[in-house]
């Protein structure tokens, strides 16, 4: 039974339609009434669909439905709808390509739709391609953070900078001078997010550089991704704080504490999702962050969760898969897990991959938490048993790369061709894009200090 069950409402509150705010008792009606009469479900219908009726636009933008814009939507659904028809991982797994690195890696790769770019410990840079793991070039580049990618460039930190590089041939782009040591980075839509030793969250246009706002958030962040979701970042800090912050400004929103750190945030629609070192799995209210509801686990949970139209997913280091209602957040099902999992799973059509640290992969069905296939298991050349270095990346070609702590890569996928895919999960919101450059960069904007690093 979801927590939240326990501080439900009395009944006047639920009569009256307003199902999350136990001190909102009374109803506009409420003295022409009594509760012994039957309720106005037109009504109560109107006032709790009015709240989802309010979305936004890619950038932000609040917005009531018009009968203009719900057309245009019913539209865009039926041409979204139409055009599904896309593979997934069906199990059982095999190896399509092998790779070994010259070295351990030291942090966790980064990923483009082309490319998987990992961090050596010998201080190289290498970039490999997914379609078949032959390596695409490397370059002499000292990190302290795992690198980021997107928009045809690569992103790394260093000890009092970050800098950019051609993801195609590891040439230098730009470099941007920063106070403290770089301890991570995540790109989302031209959103390039760095964290510094020094404490403050910087917020920069990927493209050039350029810092747009930074704020100190009185607590290194944890964990968790940042997650940036139309106008808003999400942020876990190690406080326990869950914060909204404004995607263009930094200006905070809202700040939910829970007891523990957060594990991983999860923002789609009206909600957003958050899995915590405390033991519970949390649905927060996107508006404000308000409990939704939540559930308690036997341990604390373990990365980020999936989600589809219906059920959103999440493992806890209890050894248990669950399967629960996204709106209400009962439990459609749980399965124990024969391995202790790495990381969350990930979400191909139906079918639930769940990582375990061991280099192994079981599939479970989203609909009934069933297993759905034989586990697949990476061994080394003398069958000996390989240790992941990081979550498996599903690529857009229904690829699963691993990257083991001894520095060996694999492409894994389906033995057989899939057949068509159910429709498409709920996807988050983009972000808004970062505002554009006043003008465009310098051929030159490494400036005479130039870039550490060479290309090979």
């Amino acid at each position: 039974m979801p927590a939240s069950r326990a501080a439900r409402p009395d009944r006047a509150a639920r009569r009256c339609g307003r199902p999350h705010r136990a001190g909102r008792t009374r109803c506009d009606n409420e003295g022409e009434r009594s509760f012994d009469q039957p309720l106005d479900w037109e009504l109560i219908w109107f006032r709790r669909r009015r709240k989802a009726l309010i979305t936004r636009y890619y950038n932000g933008v609040t917005f009531h439905r018009t009968p203009i814009s719900c057309v245009g939507a019913l539209f865009f659904v039926a041409v979204a709808l139409a055009r599904v028809s896309v593979a997934a991982v069906t199990f059982p797994l095999e190896v399509k390509w092998s790779a070994a690195l010259a070295a351990p890696p030291a942090f966790a790769p980064a990923f483009d739709d082309e490319r998987v770019y990992v961090s050596l410990r010998t201080n190289e840079l290498v970039a490999s391609l997914i379609k078949d793991g032959t390596r695409a070039w490397s370059v002499e580049c000292p990190m302290t953070a795992a690198p980021a990618a997107g928009d045809g460039l690569v992103y790394v930190g260093s000890e009092d900078a970050i800098e950019a590089r051609n993801a195609a041939d590891g040439q230098p782009k730009w470099r941007r001078p920063i106070k403290g040591r770089v301890i991570s980075l995540h790109f989302n839509t031209g959103w390039l997010l760095a964290a510094t030793e020094a404490g403050p969250v910087l917020a920069m246009r990927g493209a050039d550089g350029e810092i747009l706002w930074q704020r100190d958030l009185g607590s290194p962040l944890s964990d968790a991704p940042p997650a940036p979701s139309g106008d808003r970042l999400y942020l876990a800090l190690k406080d326990g704080r869950i914060l909204a912050l404004s995607l263009q400004t930094g200006d905070e929103i809202w700040a939910q504490k829970l007891a523990e750190p957060g594990a991983g945030i999860l923002p789609v629609g009206d909600r957003v999702f958050v899995g915590g070192r405390d033991n519970q799995f949390h649905a927060l209210e996107a508006e404000d962050g308000h409990a939704d509801w939540r559930w308690k686990t036997g341990a604390d949970v373990l990365g980020l969760p999936v989600l589809d139209e219906r059920r959103v997913y999440f493992i806890a280091l209890d050894n248990i898969l669950r399967g629960h209602d996204r709106n209400n957040g009962s439990m459609v099902w749980k399965q124990v897990l024969p391995m202790r999992p790495f990381t969350g799973p990930l979400l191909s059509g139906e079918t639930l991959i769940v990582p375990g640290v061991a280099a192994e992969l079981n599939a479970y069905n989203a609909r009934n938490g069933q297993p759905a296939g034989e586990k697949f298991v990476l061994k080394g050349a003398e069958n000996e048993e390989m240790l992941l270095a990081s979550p498996p990346h599903l690529t857009s070609q229904d690829l699963l790369i691993l990257v083991t702590r001894g520095g060996q890569m694999r492409g894994v996928g389906s033995r057989t061709t899939p057949g068509p895919a159910p429709a498409a999960a709920p996807a988050e919101t983009n972000p808004a894009a970062p505002p554009a450059p006043d003008a465009a960069p310098p051929d030159d904007p490494l400036g005479p200090a130039g870039a550490a690093g060479t290309t090979k």
